[in-house]
Formats: structure tokens, sequence, C-alpha cells
């Protein structure tokens, strides 16, 4: 039943050397699952720096060579660290209004870019149900450049993050 979400993708290579080495260098493969499951989701949030990708279809192993990503990216390299741990997983997903982008996307452009924009995560199989890890896309650094710069704010919602607990 849960072989489709342990097998290797067109994206989620995690066959590749670097991903493997990755894994043995942290020792992951050896931790108890829900171990497992924090060691990789704490890396691809803190050690994957938040930035745009070229292209939402990169490699897990290009995400981790560019060492930075957005939501659809992060977590194509997340669930390929997730299966290289053995842990199932599964990519779940919708459509966000483009107006999110504004600001972001130059105002030549923004006409023309799509009216919705995918906005993707993982969920995980643990202990009989599916698990949804949200919250990995802004890593520490810029979630505490956030607080610090807006210390009377108790709620924030912008493009990548979302809180009412800043």
């Amino acid at each position: 039943m849960f072989r489709q979400y342990l097998s290797t993708t067109p994206l989620l290579d995690f066959s590749n050397p670097a991903i493997q080495a990755l894994v043995k260098e942290n020792g992951w493969a050896t931790l108890s699952t829900d171990l497992r499951i924090g060691a990789v989701y704490d890396f691809v949030r803190n050690e994957i720096l938040f930035g745009f990708n070229a292209r939402d279809t990169l490699t897990a192993s290009q995400v981790l060579e560019e060492g930075y990503g957005h939501c659809n990216t992060k977590t194509t390299l997340l669930m390929a660290l997730l299966r290289a741990v053995d842990v199932p997983c599964r990519f779940h997903g919708f459509t966000i209004a483009h107006r999110v982008q504004r600001g972001i996307i130059p105002d030549v452009v923004y006409p023309v870019v799509s009216k919705n924009l995918l906005h993707g995560w993982a969920e995980v199989f643990f202990e009989g149900q599916w698990i949804e890890l949200e919250g990995f896309v802004l890593d520490y650094e810029i979630l505490n450049a956030l607080q610090d710069a807006f210390p009377d704010t108790e709620r924030l919602c912008a493009y990548g993050v979302g809180t009412d607990r800043l």
C-alpha cells in the first residue's frame, strides 16, 4: 500500500549521491521515526533558506544544491529526504489567488501572471494517520527578522508567512 509513498520520482531523486550522503552524514536513518521526521523537517526549514527558485520543477537534489527554496521546492526536498529515511509521504496543495504575489512580481508582469498559484506542503503517514507538515518554508532567520521588525504585532499575514502569534 505504501510503496508509492516511498518511491523515487523524477523530482524526488533521493537516490542522488548528494542526498544519500546528507542522510548518512546526519545519521537520520538510525533515528526513531518521530525523530527522523523532526530532524529532516528542521534541516529543510533552517538549512534551506527561503527564496524563489527559477521554477517549481527542480529535483530535490537541485534544491539541495541551490540551498534555498519556496513552498513547492522545499516540499520536494523535504519529501525526498523523508522517503530516503523510509517515511511515507505525499504532496498536498491547493491554489491561492495571485494577489499574494503583488509586490514580489514586477508591476509590468503582474497582469499576465497566472491568476492562481500552487501552494504545496508534505504529509507524512505516522502512527496510522496522515499528518500535515507545514511551517518549514520560512527559515528561523526570516521569521526572527519579521518578529524584530514588527515587535508590537500579534498577527502578520504576508507572502510566505501567516501567523496569529508573531
